[in-house]
């Protein structure tokens, strides 16, 4: 519907209004002190090509912390804004584009991050900091590379960086694509990580076989596999750390919905449990199934000092 005519001064006052409170704003972005404070906080609210103009300016240097704060919640897209500059920037600026690209998931600065990465230079923390928010599907061969070589106190991020490469994909396609990469790789348990969050039975057998063998890294990763047979898995190493008899309290009660089965599962648990504080989140455990089962389990434990607490709620169900 078109305006009548005589609205068009309306219109236009409010609109010179915006452009004048838009420039008052722009204008005091450098201003010492508060008054620069604030203005910088309003330019990321008022949002548009001239506030991200004057935020990106404003990086690497002395109020880059505050313009680097307010860009990162900045009112509208600034992709095509960080992308430019991250092409001309170098230094602190650069290093700033960079967090900044990680924080705001820039998929159009990941050639940059996987540059400055292979460069080595003093902005490579930052680079492997902002991975995991830039890579996509197409980047998973080249973050399997860098996994692969990297050095061992890198390889979480680059774990991390990994599994956001396939988080759109179904578990099946999770599982392919991994078990490939470690069929291929020197370093095969730095990816077990990301096979387990296929959450796939393929992945489970997998690493139950690795398990078998006490390989260290696949008695990790095999706890955070999430699927209704995982429960099952980690049964089998219940002797091995009191973390696998919690995982399976924690499956069971995600996965079983039978109170009298669920119950059954917690006392089994219980009874092979010897840290107070695994018995104790059992016992807590047990509220959740309510039988005459839970009450005599919890009345068992009444008499343990470091139990009695939790046992005595739990009976109360």
């Amino acid at each position: 519907m078109a305006f009548s005519p005589k609205f068009f001064p309306t219109v236009l006052e409010h609109y010179n209004r915006i452009a004048a409170g838009e420039k008052t704003v722009l204008g005091a972005v450098k201003a010492p002190g508060e008054l620069g404070s604030a203005a910088i906080k309003a330019a990321s609210l008022l949002g548009g090509d001239k506030a991200a103009d004057a935020l990106i300016a404003l990086l690497g240097t002395s109020r880059s912390e505050e313009a680097l704060a307010a860009l990162k919640c900045f009112n509208g897209d600034i992709a095509p804004k960080v992308t430019a500059a991250l092409g001309r920037a170098k230094g602190d600026k650069l290093g700033d584009l960079l967090t900044l690209a990680g924080t705001r998931r820039i998929e159009g600065a990941a050639p940059v991050v996987f540059a400055t990465i292979a460069s080595g230079s003093a902005l490579k923390e930052a680079a492997l900091g902002a991975l995991e928010g830039v890579v996509r599907e197409k980047d998973f061969s080249a973050v399997s590379a860098l996994l692969d070589k990297a050095a061992e106190a890198d390889v979480p991020q680059y774990c991390n960086a990994l599994m956001a490469t396939i988080k759109t994909l179904d578990g099946s396609q999770k599982y392919e694509k991994v078990s490939a990469a470690i069929a291929s790789a020197s370093h095969p348990e730095r990816f077990y990580t990301a096979l387990a969050s296929s959450n796939t039975n393929e992945a489970l057998r997998d690493l139950e076989a690795l398990c078998d063998k006490s390989d260290a890294a696949a008695l990790k990763a095999i706890l955070l596999v999430d699927n209704g047979s995982a429960a099952h898995s980690v049964h089998k190493y219940f002797a091995r750390c009191d973390c696998y008899i919690l995982r399976y309290v924690e499956l069971t009660g995600k996965y079983i919905s039978d109170v009298d089965q669920k119950c059954l599962k917690y006392s089994e648990a219980l009874s092979q449990a010897k840290n107070p504080q695994t018995r104790n989140a059992i016992l807590k455990a047990f509220r959740t199934a309510p039988t005459m089962k839970a009450f005599l389990e919890a009345g068992k434990c009444m008499e343990d000092p470091s139990l009695a607490y939790e046992a005595a709620h739990t009976a109360r169900i």
